[in-house]
């Protein structure tokens, strides 16, 4: 019973001792550090860009913007905002970035033919604008916005989310209008990253503002008064677009040149049933002779913006009866021909 006991206090103490030695091993350690320090260093690199509008065309992938019209009257509306983000780094650290900027450019020339990435954009072109762009910390809403524009990959934007978590690349955003009454086209939007030692960096894509024309129109009747057998009558317009004021106007609230579609219905006697059915419309000096139920084109164009007179005369056919008559004149804009 002793040597027993004495056995496992033996083992007992031989465990308490050995127990230390499993913790031992290096507490400090050391690495070199080394940088080179050059003239200019080299220049930023921009890491992704994207652009979003809550206009933009949803069923197609990248950036189509559908604008907004112009109006209700003249002067008002027709603005559509557009954002433009950028993720930048720079292999000397972020700190060396001083600014970004991105520049618009109007359609034309051969910075880009179509929607999409193009090459950092060439000469020539017509600078639209310029918009010196900030950081921005809400990353989250805006790689939403390029995933779901199909401007950003899922892996590229998990490269992304690393970097910015890290503060190995900053997020820069800045934004622009674009106004109905410019053309509609393939934009060139083009980034540029400057460093300390004014070394830049660009990176240029398109985006395509679409095609639109808008009717506005501001009467809801078209009144001839009394009339008389054989004997046409005007209601004449003007270019004042004044809902009410009993003077047809018609408008482009689009940016691009319409034409305009017209025709009448039969004009029926509330009592007696008989009908009128010939008719005038003139607009911009074109004047069109309309047999009710057909279709007329009046080219134009109607330039956007600017409001115009329109029109409108009856021809009362011989041994018509009195009576009160009615009808209906409907109107239809459509894109210029000549554009089509």
């Amino acid at each position: 019973m002793k040597k027993l006991l004495t056995v496992l206090l033996v083992v007992a103490f031989a465990l308490v001792t050995a127990a230390p030695a499993l913790a031992q091993g290096p507490t400090t350690g050391q690495a070199t550090t080394e940088a080179v320090v050059t003239g200019a260093g080299k220049p930023p690199i921009i890491k992704a860009k994207w652009e979003w509008s809550p206009n933009d065309d949803p069923s197609r992938p990248g950036i189509q913007i559908w604008p907004n019209p112009a109006g209700p009257k003249p002067g008002q509306g027709g603005q559509t905002e557009i954002w433009v983000w950028a993720v930048v780094t720079d292999t000397n650290g972020i700190g060396d970035i001083t600014g970004v900027y991105f520049k618009v450019f109007e359609p034309g020339g051969d910075r880009c033919n179509q929607p999409g990435p193009c090459a950092a954009c060439p000469e020539p072109n017509v600078e639209k604008v310029q918009v010196h762009m900030v950081k921005e910390t809400n990353w989250e809403a805006a790689k939403q916005h390029a995933l779901a524009t199909g401007q950003l990959t899922p892996a590229q934007a998990a490269e992304l989310d690393e970097e910015l978590s890290k503060h190995a690349a900053e997020m820069w955003v800045g934004s622009w209008v674009y106004e109905v009454h410019q053309p509609a086209g393939d934009y060139c939007i083009e980034v540029t990253a400057v460093d300390q030692a004014g070394n830049k960096t660009k990176l240029g894509d398109c985006i395509l503002i679409e095609s639109i024309v808008v009717l506005a129109i501001d009467f809801d009747t078209v009144d001839f008064g009394e009339i008389v057998p054989r004997a046409e009558k005007w209601v004449m317009g003007n270019d004042t677009f004044e809902p009410g004021d009993g003077r047809p106007t018609v408008w482009n609230q689009g940016n691009d040149p319409a034409s305009l579609r017209v025709h009448f219905t039969p004009m029926v006697g509330a009592q007696e049933g008989k009908t009128i059915e010939q008719f005038n419309v003139q607009l911009m000096s074109q004047r069109v002779d309309l047999k009710a139920s057909e279709w007329a084109t009046l080219e134009g164009p109607i330039l956007p913006c600017t409001p115009v007179q329109i029109d409108f005369s009856i021809h009362p056919p011989e041994f018509l009866p009195a009576d009160s008559y009615s009808g209906t004149v409907e109107l239809e804009m459509v894109h210029y021909a000549a554009k089509k």
